[in-house]
Formats: C-alpha cells, sequence, structure tokens
C-alpha cells in the first residue's frame, strides 16, 4: 500500500490543476469509482519503511476522538493520550459497536474522551518519527463527554 501511495504522490506532480486520480473497482454487481486528490503527497519513505521494524502495542490506551465515524466499520480519526500521536483506527469491538450504530448510546463527538484497548504497530521513520499503523481498538471500555468545548464548536470542526 505504501509504494501505491508513494507512486501516486510522484505521479501527482505531472497532473494539471484539473486532472484527478480514480480508482475504479466493481464487487457484487456495485461499481465505485473513488476520486483521490491530485495534490497527495506521500510523507512515508519507501526505504525507510521497509528498513524499520515495527513495535507491536497491545494495551489500554485513552484517545480524544478528533473525527469519529458513526457509520459502518469506518476509521476514526483519534489522538492517543499514551502514545501522544494522531492517526486513523477502526474498531472490532462489534458488540459496542452494533449497540452504538443503534442509537442504543449516545453520538460520540470530536474531542470525547474514549477509554480502550487498543492494539497497533509502532514504526519509527528516519531519526526521530513514530507512526502507529494498523491500528485497531479491540475492546471500548466507556465515553468521557467533553467539557471543554461547546457543541457549536465541535461542529465547526468540520
Amino acid at each position: 500500500m505504501a509504494e501505491a501511495l508513494d507512486d501516486f504522490s510522484k505521479a501527482s506532480e505531472l497532473l494539471e490543476k484539473e486532472e484527478y486520480f480514480e480508482i475504479y473497482n466493481e464487487e457484487n454487481g456495485l461499481k465505485n469509482n473513488y476520486k483521490i486528490n491530485p495534490h497527495y503527497k506521500s510523507t512515508v519513505s519507501i526505504k525507510e519503511l521497509k528498513k524499520s521494524k515495527p513495535i507491536p502495542f497491545d494495551d489500554k490506551d485513552t484517545l480524544i476522538a478528533l473525527r469519529p465515524c458513526n457509520v459502518g466499520q469506518g476509521r476514526w480519526y483519534v489522538y492517543s493520550v499514551i502514545t501522544k500521536r494522531s492517526f486513523y483506527t477502526s474498531i472490532s469491538d462489534y458488540k459496542w459497536l452494533s449497540e452504538y450504530q443503534s442509537g442504543k448510546m449516545d453520538v460520540v463527538r470530536a474531542n470525547d474522551i474514549i477509554h480502550v484497548n487498543l492494539q497497533c504497530n509502532i514504526v519509527k521513520y528516519g531519526n526521530k518519527t513514530l507512526k502507529n499503523i494498523n491500528s485497531v481498538i479491540t475492546k471500548v471500555h466507556n465515553i468521557e463527554r467533553s467539557t471543554f468545548m461547546t457543541e457549536d464548536d465541535q461542529v465547526n470542526l468540520f
């Protein structure tokens, strides 16, 4: 995947402002076109990625929801209080997810605090840069409402 993103990044330099990438996917009779930002720049060095050894992380974490995804098994953009990094993650706690998406719980908003068990790999790029990759929330323990942002400010984040 990183190699494909690197190719997109290099190829985007050849595009005119009006041009863009599309990925065409057809599964089970459904046709989907995914438009990719023509100004996309990959921040992952393929050479560094191949050299790096991922460090597994499987423990409790406290996350701040930056961009929750309230449908399907979409990716949530979160900030980890433990690792001090922002990243995308998915939720594999299907019991919690089904209750949440069926409306039995309040909606998670930006800046709400989520106590979870998190599995991911931490990869070091170059000298200092650390990234959380392949992250999955395996268990959601509880949600704390944000008390430092009004609902209007939360809406303005989007």
